[in-house]
């Protein structure tokens, strides 16, 4: 009998890891995923406002962004109203024609993670999501996905791809991705 759980565990951990490997090949492309969402924070800002337009770094950095996404599928853009999380998304809703929606902060952190987690899975297609270093991992935990680690005030390079199966089981990956990750 322990030979056989012996067994089964060495063939979870080697089925895991290669589903790992393909997800880092391509973690938008895993094979029975019924739906990706891509989690980042929003890009670089200038100083000096309540609500700032992204820097010159910032702005490089979503030009980026969307090249790195070039070839995922997607079709719901989501920012807050604020100018960083849609100037972050606005290359890529050019290069698409594709609106960016947008969720309130008014109501509260709690009210805007439900705002996000209704949409998204309501939504048939995969999402893009520009936020906040507080807001990406209270909306990735409410996904469903283990908890990550809490995003640097000046730390703008994180992108999290969580894929979601037919069985509902959300496996998430991090990466970093754009300009230099030197903070600003």
């Amino acid at each position: 009998m322990s030979r056989l759980i012996l067994l089964v565990t060495s063939l979870s951990l080697v089925l895991s890891f290669s589903m790992a490997v393909e997800a880092q090949d391509n973690p938008t492309n895993i094979k029975g995923a019924t739906k990706t969402i891509v989690l980042v924070r929003h890009a670089e800002k200038l100083k000096g406002s309540k609500d700032p337009n992204l820097s010159p770094k910032g702005a490089e950095r979503a030009k980026q962004l969307a090249a790195l996404l070039k070839n995922t599928p997607l079709t719901l853009l989501i920012a807050s109203p604020l100018n960083r999380t849609q100037e972050t998304l606005q290359p890529i809703a050019q290069e698409r024609n594709m609106p960016i929606t947008t969720i309130g902060l008014s109501e509260g952190l709690e009210a805007h993670v439900n705002m996000h987690l209704e949409m998204i899975n309501s939504h048939q297609g995969n999402v893009l999501v520009a936020g906040h270093s507080n807001t990406i991992p209270m909306i990735i935990s409410a996904l469903g996905a283990p908890e990550v680690e809490a995003i640097a005030e000046t730390d703008y390079s994180n992108i999290y791809y969580l894929t979601i199966d037919e069985k509902n089981k959300v496996l998430v990956q991090h990466a970093h991705y754009g300009v230099s990750s030197a903070k600003e």
